[in-house]
Formats: structure tokens, sequence, C-alpha cells
């Protein structure tokens, strides 16, 4: 009637420092498995029967089937845990039944060092002119697998992206299988004609994929110097007017501390792309921070009273360009000199086509490249209001940028929290143009998971001179989940215009878990027939926290006798850090030839460690004696049928004799439906109210409980 377990092999893998645990049992005189590879720091736990244990002993005691032990691992008899196991091949046996083969072998191979990647260095200094260069990011033990790492911009620099000063977007790289080559990332810098001091901004590697660690260069930083000239140590052009014909006119300013001789200096006329060209010279002296003002022939008398020079050389229209040569270096130009734009140059707001256009408050110097000279430039209509006077900014100053914050660095609410969060970010723009910015949120730095924890919408909000308020509503969703302190972290990106990401640029929502640990029981108890042999009670903890969970499992008042219907110790249950699996207990159960009635085994839990709640606490095994009664008795229950079995709505009963006592119980042991006495022939039952599952037809008799198991199905 014995019967015995046929092999099982458990693997149960849990959380902890990429651990894992071997479940080994024993299945008549073997073990199952007998042989298995592990990685050093796993654990084998050993569930055997009352008679068995595991020994470790050598190769050449192994082979013989011998139990001479050495110095290593010896589980009590019923099993126990085995850790700590060094690299190579363990050997052991059952020390009872050694000599009928009973034995196994360990193979332990080492752990692999996972994977580190890191930046090559952690900081250069680049000019803004240089254009485009690579930062490279390297990797220490690769192995078979691919490994991937993100590459994000730390919040706080003084830099500005977007295309301003830097263009450079998150980006994964990836490192092939057992490569050691290091990745490449490209960064692009601007090269505008702002006089600007050094500017920064810093990188950051983040979530790195099988199981690779970051190494200490976890961040590279990049300082920018400026390549334009702060000096004021030339004359420019600063004003030009094609007003009503022939109404023109051309300004030269001095930046510089000293008077400066004309007689150096001419100034060069390209007609239609070049076709004609000629050439004025100067002459006279100009003081520092004066102008220098020379008008056509017939023009207005706005424009004639403020002339130094008035000449037939500057007829010209807004297709031809301009050059102030220094001796016969050319040091400043409006547009371009052998090229012909059909109508007008354009600049800023406006083009040299009928307009007036003035060099910018900003500007301490000319250019002789018109992509670059043309940003400093900015159109009017064709007034002279500024004819006569120049404006400049003091040398080597830089203009002033909207400054754009959040109000503060961030703020803690509970996930039950029930109205939106208001995020205020402020712009304070002195300039005179707006600047626009996105408020984003930054998914790779946070731990909370949008929509999932949190929700928001990623607008983009437009910020004209002056000082504003703009505020986004941020909604927090409550689960049930227990989970440490999350963070939802929101961000400023894609500036547009001449701002600047200052302090507090970063907004980081923590919210904090209103979920209480618990642990349970999985369920209130469930029923075997006792030659199910080894049975598994299931204890779940409710959440993955930092501190190490425990609890004890022991056992309670019932009606089945430890050792001779089972074999159980009380166990301790440990939930190591950051994980929540299912942990389990298992029990033997004795397969006996004695008729007896149902029998129950009583579990509890108490001593809930790290602040848990038990759920659960009380957990009921119920053995179905699967051995016939004799005499009578057991002819009249053999007689006994039951069908249709499974069975949806009626159950039909046959017996050929009275039933007395007659009840349905569930798989735990619950009374269902109370039945009394059933006389001989069919009786019928309706069970479609039941849930779909199985159950127990008990019968009552003098002595024992008999049983017959059905299905109901829905």
């Amino acid at each position: 009637m014995r019967k015995f377990l046929s092999a099982l092999f458990v693997l149960l893998f849990t959380s902890q420092v990429f651990a894992t645990t071997w479940t080994v049992v024993d299945a008549g005189f073997t073990f199952s498995s007998d042989s298995i590879t592990i990685t050093q720091g796993d654990t084998v736990n050993f569930v055997l029967g009352g008679s068995h244990n595991a020994q470790e002993v050598d190769q050449t005691t192994w082979n013989a089937n011998n139990s001479t032990p050495v110095t290593g691992f010896t589980t009590p008899f019923t099993g126990g845990i085995v850790t700590g196991l060094s690299v190579g091949v363990h050997y052991y046996v059952c020390v009872n039944h050694a000599g009928s083969g009973m034995k196994g072998k360990i193979f332990v191979q080492a752990a692999q060092t996972p994977p580190s990647v890191e930046f090559v260095i952690i900081s250069s200094t680049y000019n803004e002119g240089v254009g485009s260069f690579g930062i490279a990011v390297s990797i220490l033990n690769p192995n078979e697998n691919q490994t991937a790492v993100d590459i994000n911009v730390v919040a706080g620099g003084t830099a500005t992206a977007a295309g301003v000063d830097y263009s450079f977007s998150p980006v994964t790289v990836v490192f092939p299988p057992n490569s050691s080559v290091a990745q490449i990332v490209t960064v692009t810098l601007v090269n505008d004609q702002l006089i600007e001091g050094p500017e920064n901004f810093t990188l950051q590697l983040a979530f790195p994929t099988n199981n690779a660690t970051i190494g200490s260069n976890a961040q590279f930083a990049v300082t920018i110097t400026d390549n334009d000239q702060g000096d004021c140590s030339d004359l420019f052009f600063s004003e030009y007017i094609m007003a009503a014909d022939p109404g023109t006119a051309l300004e030269i300013f001095n930046p510089t501390s000293q008077p400066m001789d004309l007689s150096d200096y001419r100034v060069l006329l390209s007609k239609d792309g070049g076709v004609n060209i000629t050439i004025l010279g100067l002459n006279g002296m100009l003081a520092p921070n004066d102008v220098y003002i020379i008008a056509n022939v017939g023009s207005q008398p706005e424009i004639i009273s403020q002339a130094d020079t008035v000449t037939s050389f500057l007829s010209f229209n807004g297709n031809d360009a301009l050059a102030l040569l220094h001796f016969t270096d050319t040091i400043d130009i409006i547009g371009e000199l052998r090229v012909n734009p059909g109508i007008g140059f354009v600049v800023d707001n406006g083009s040299t086509w009928y307009n007036t256009i003035v060099r910018k408050y900003y500007n301490f110097h000319g250019s002789t490249d018109w992509n670059t000279t043309l940003q400093t430039w900015f159109g009017y209509p064709a007034l002279y209001d500024s004819l006569g006077f120049h404006n400049m900014a003091p040398c080597g100053s830089s203009p002033p940028k909207a400054s754009i914050r959040f109000i503060s660095s961030g703020v803690t609410v509970s996930e039950s929290l029930s109205s939106p969060v208001d995020v205020i970010v402020e712009v304070v723009n002195p300039t005179a143009s707006p600047v626009s910015f996105t408020v984003g949120h930054n998914n790779a730095a946070s731990s909370a998971t949008f929509q999932a924890d949190y929700y928001c919408l990623t607008p983009t909000f437009t910020a004209n001179p002056g000082t504003s308020y703009y505020t986004l509503l941020v909604t927090v969703h409550e689960d049930q989940l227990l989970e440490p302190t999350e963070t939802a972290v929101l961000y400023l990106t894609n500036l547009n215009g001449n701002g600047l990401f200052i302090t507090d640029s970063v907004f980081n929502l923590n919210i904090t878990d209103n979920d209480v640990l618990t642990v349970s029981f999985n369920g209130a108890g469930f029923t075997y027939v006792e030659d199910t042999s080894l049975v598994e009670v299931k204890i779940t903890l409710s959440g993955s926290v930092a501190d190490t969970t425990s609890v004890l499992v022991s056992l309670s008042t019932g009606n089945a006798t430890k050792g001779v219907d089972f074999t159980f110790n009380d166990t301790v249950i440990v939930f190591p850090p950051f994980t929540m699996d299912t942990q389990s207990v298992w029990v033997r159960i004795i397969d006996d030839a004695i008729v007896e009635p149902n029998e129950q085994i009583n579990f509890d839990m108490t001593n809930a460690t790290n602040g848990a709640v038990i759920a659960i606490s009380a957990y009921k095994l119920t053995i179905i004696d699967n051995d016939s009664p004799s005499g009578i008795e057991e002819m009249d229950f053999a007689k006994l049928k039951l069908y249709p079995n499974p069975v949806m709505n009626k159950l039909v009963i046959q017996t050929e004799t009275e039933l007395t006592n007659v009840e349905v119980t569930d798989f735990i042991g619950s009374n269902i439906l109370q039945l009394g006495n059933l006389p001989a022939g069919k009786n019928t039952v309706d069970v479609s109210f039941l849930a779909a599952g199985m159950y127990f037809l008990n019968v009552h008799s003098e002595q024992n409980i008999f049983s017959k198991r059905f299905i109901k199905q829905d």
C-alpha cells in the first residue's frame, strides 16, 4: 500500500543577492535530484524522511557506497539547510542507506563577478569651437550576456542644452556579449557669438542591465570655454540704414579706450554679388565710444544732419554687401561679399532691404562670417532714432538670461492624498524676448512608476518678459502594495530662448506608503489523502522591505499524531531583505494501513519580526484516510457510488444500504452540507450552488468516518 514519492526537484529562486535555494528530497532510498550544479553562495535545503540524512564524504568513500565522514556538511535526520559550500564537487550519502546506494553530488561553480561600467575619465574641458567630441564608456568583466547602461544629463549645470550651448539627448549604450570594447557617445557644442564665461554640464550613468554595477567614474563633467572676442580691440559697423531712395547711411563705432585714426580704415561696397566693387577711404580721428557716420548724397535731412561724410559712394540697396577693412584685413561685414541674396540679407527681426539694422547691445567686435554675424544684428523699420550714437554693454560682459526654477526642491506626500500636488515653476525674465521650456518626468531617475504611482502632463510653457509662475498638477495613485518611499523626479528641459535653468531645476515628489507589512499562511488550510507523502505549506509576505522579516511556524493541537501520522519540526521562516517570494515548510504524511477517521494537523504562526502583522495565523492540514474498513462496513461502503463525477448540478448517491449521518465537507474540512440519513437506493442532491473544487462525502459509522471524493465543476 505504501507508495514511494516520485522524483521531485524544486527550485526556489529568491532575490537575496542573486542567490538560489535548491531543495533535495528523498524518493524511497534515493535522493532526488541526486546531482545538482549550484553557484557558490547558493543554499541547498534537504527535506528528508525520519530515517534519512545527508553526510558529506570523500569520492573514494562515495564510490564504495560507504559512509565514513569527512570535514564538511552533515544534516540531521529529516534534513536541514546546507550553506557556505566551497567551489568543487561535494559528495554525500545517507548514513543509514549508503550501502543501498543512497547518495548524491553537488557541483559548486564559482560565482561570476558581475560586469562594471564607468566613464574612462571623469572630466574634460572643450572650447566651444571644437564642434563634436566623443566620451568613452568602458566595461569590466563582460560576460556572455549583453550589458546596457543609460546616460543622462544631471540637472543644474550652467550650460544650456537644446542646441543653445550644446546638443545631447539621453542615450542607452550597449556592450555586446563578451566584448570589452569601450562605447563612445557624442556631444556637439554650439559655436555662438556670445561673450560668456566658462559653462558646464555633467553626464551620469544610470540603470545598468545584466546585474552590472556602476564604477567610481559614474559621472563625466564637461566645461565649455568661450572663443568669442571680448577685448573691444577694433572698430565695427554699428548701424545700417536703407530708407526711401536715395536715403542710405552707415555707422561705425569705436569700442576701444583709445582714439582711432580713420585713415587706417576703408569701406568696401560689393554690389549685386560682386559685379561692381568700390572702396571708400576714411579720414579723421574717432574718439572712444563715439561713432562715425557716412551718408549718401540726397539722403533725408535727418540722416544728413548726423553725417560726418556725405558721398555718392554710399548708393546701395538691400542686396549689396559691405566690408570694413583695417589696412588690408577685413574686420567686419554686412552681408556676403560675393553673394546676391535677391532682395536683402536676413537678420534677426528684419533684413537689409528698406530697414534699419542695429548691432545688438552685447556685441563687442566685428566678424567676417556672415552666418554668425547676422545673429548680432536686430532689424527695425527705416527709422533713424538711434543714428549718431551706439549703446554697448561693458566690454566682455554677458547678456542677462531668464532664470527658470521650481520654487522648491520637492515635497513629501502620502500615497493616500486625494487632491493633486501643485508643482510651481518661477520664471524671472529680464530680457526683451520670451523663453519657453517643458516640465518633464525623468523615468530613469525615478523610483516611482509613471501612471502606476503618479501621473502628470508634460506641458510646454512660454514666459514673456517679467516674472511669471506656472503650475503643474501631479496626481498620486494609491495602491495596495507594501513598498518603500518612492520618488517621482520632475525636471526642466527643452529650453528655447535666452534662459537658464538654475538651482532647483529638479523637483522630487516623495510618495510615502500607507500599507501594512503582513505575513500569513497562503489560505486557511488544505486536504490531502494520506498517500500524498510530502506536502507543502506556503507562507507569504505582502511586500518587499529593506530588513529581514521572520516568523515561527509551529504545531498546535490536532488529532493527528506527530511521528505516527506525520513528521514536522517547528520552523522559523526567514524572508531576506527586498524579497516577497512565497516561502514554504514541508510536512511528510505517513501512509499507514490503519482504518481511521480524517485527521487534522494544525499550525500556528507567531513571533513575526520587522513590524509585520500576521494576517492568517492558523492553518489546518486535513489527512483523508485511504484504508478500507473490514467486515460488513467495508462491503457496504464499497457499494456506495457517486456520479456523475465530476458533477455540475445534480449528484447521485447510490447505496445498497441505509447511510447514517451523511455530510459534505470542503477540502479544508469545513461542513458545507448536512444530509443526515439517506435510504438505500438512488439519492439525488443539488450541488449546483457549490463553487468549483474538490469536496468529500463523509459517512459516519459508530467508530469511523468514511469519505469519498467528488469534483464540482462550473
